[in-house]
């Protein structure tokens, strides 16, 4: 951002920062059905940021199988890729992008669980 520019808030939904499991694959033409792991920094009602080993680009749809604490069976959807962010280099040469993830649907009971989720862990935070 330059001086002089404002930047306006989008988002809908409160976040959680956190850190947990969550395995994924594209649902473009082309891809792979082979899951793979990533970890989500960041979770709203609305979707999650996920840190990546791979270039996910705007507008992938993406399945989702996410893995909340002390919830079995994961929660299951699909969401949309609305940025990425390129974050640098680790030890090994690969690059670290972190993407931002739209909910598009999840399974019938998967947006209660979240739901649920978001709901108990903010009012922990805000200590309620």
């Amino acid at each position: 951002m330059t001086k002089g520019e404002l930047w306006i808030e989008k988002r809908r939904h409160e976040r959680l920062e956190l850190s947990f499991s969550v395995s994924y694959h594209l649902l473009s033409a082309g891809a792979g059905v082979k899951d793979d792991q990533a970890q989500i920094a960041n979770m709203s009602r609305g979707g999650i940021r996920l840190v990546t080993w791979e270039d996910v680009q705007v507008g992938s749809t993406i399945h989702l199988k996410i893995f909340l604490p002390d919830e079995l069976p994961p929660v299951t959807g699909t969401a949309r890729t609305v940025w990425r962010r390129e974050k640098g280099k680790d030890e090994k040469g690969r690059t670290e992008y972190h993407i931002g993830l739209k909910f598009v649907e999840l399974e019938s009971k998967g947006q209660d669980l979240v739901t649920r989720f978001m709901t108990e862990n903010l009012k922990k935070m805000s200590g309620l």
